[in-house]
């Protein structure tokens, strides 16, 4: 699963700063890793 966290992070790049990036990403990793739970 981590290509899709590495997808996600680039594509976040590629639109927002990199603290709303790295924000936006560690969100959705958590909802992930939520939901594995």
């Amino acid at each position: 699963m981590s290509e899709i966290i590495i997808l996600s992070q680039n594509e976040v790049k590629s639109c927002l700063p990199m603290g709303e990036a790295i924000r936006a990403v560690r969100e959705a990793y958590i909802a992930f890793a939520k939901g594995r739970v």
